[in-house]
């Protein structure tokens, strides 16, 4: 899974008018505010985990074009949200647009080369993830994307230096989906403590010798 961290606005409404002789004017300022309170929830969709409310959301507030909204984090969030759903091309398109508004933007770089290695364009995506590393150097997931993109053209050392490179910035978090993901194929027997060691590692190298091993779990677990 990659995920995005963004911010989002929130919005404050204010108490109605009690006066009687007001409400013409109560009316009015509910007119102007209607838009803002489909943004927001708008915003609220774009943020969530659902994904296809995400994708709802986000295709809302770009459609509105609203000054205040973010397109580069709202093209790339939306772009997650279709390559999570196996819509790569889709989410390449979106990665494309979040990048052209942004062109130094660490994770929608990231992103877009994950979904080209997931459509089986990996060297497509090469540029992506060395400019994204480039621009990041501590991200864990950039190291990861890399290591499965240099695993699937065969180069299982430097793919082994990457997923090293992954746990070091990853820490506990990464190194406990690799102990549930290689377990699940049979490759760890260790602990699901999130603590590396030799033994998380030889497992690493193991995977890393099979072009088709993914030490990563599927789906949401152990996330």
């Amino acid at each position: 899974m990659r995920t995005l961290s963004f911010r989002f606005l929130g919005l404050t409404l204010r108490a109605p008018m009690k006066r009687a002789c007001k409400f013409a004017l109560a009316a009015a300022v509910l007119a102007a505010t209607l838009p803002s309170l489909a943004r927001a929830d708008s915003l609220e969709d774009c943020q969530g985990e659902d994904l296809d409310r995400r994708i709802a959301g986000c295709t809302g507030l770009i459609d509105r074009n609203d000054p205040a909204t973010d397109l580069a984090q709202t093209y790339a969030m939306r772009g997650l949200a279709y390559s999570l759903k196996g819509a790569y091309d889709r989410a390449i398109s979106d990665f494309d647009a979040a990048i052209e508004r942004r062109p130094n933007f660490p994770a929608a770089l990231n992103n877009r080369a994950w979904a080209y290695y997931r459509a089986g364009r990996v060297r497509q995506g090469l540029p992506d993830i060395e400019r994204s590393i480039e621009l990041e150097p501590g991200s864990a997931f950039a190291y990861d994307t890399r290591a499965h993109m240099r695993q699937a053209m065969g180069d299982s050392a430097a793919a082994l230096r990457d997923y090293d490179r992954a746990l070091f910035y990853g820490a506990s978090h990464i190194a406990k989906l690799y102990q549930c993901g290689l377990t699940d194929r049979g490759i760890y027997t260790g602990p699901l403590d999130g603590v590396g060691g030799p033994e998380l590692f030889q497992a690493l190298e193991k995977c890393a010798a099979m072009q088709e091993c993914d030490p990563l779990p599927p789906g949401e677990k152990c996330r």
